[in-house]
C-alpha cells in the first residue's frame, strides 16, 4: 500500500484511530473505512 502523504500525519491517525498490534489488516481497513465514511471522505484502498 502506498500513501500519498510523505510528511505530516498519517491519514488514519487524523481519523481518530491508532493501529493496534491485535488488529488484523481486515479489522483495521474495516475500522478505517467506517471512520472515514462517518467523516464523509471517500477511502480507497489498493
Amino acid at each position: 500500500m502506498h500513501s500519498a502523504y510523505t510528511t505530516g500525519p498519517s491519514p488514519i491517525n487524523l481519523l481518530g484511530l491508532k493501529a493496534e498490534r491485535n488488529w488484523n489488516y481486515y479489522e483495521l481497513i474495516t475500522k478505517t473505512k467506517y471512520k472515514a465514511d462517518l467523516a464523509g471522505i471517500e477511502l480507497i484502498v489498493d
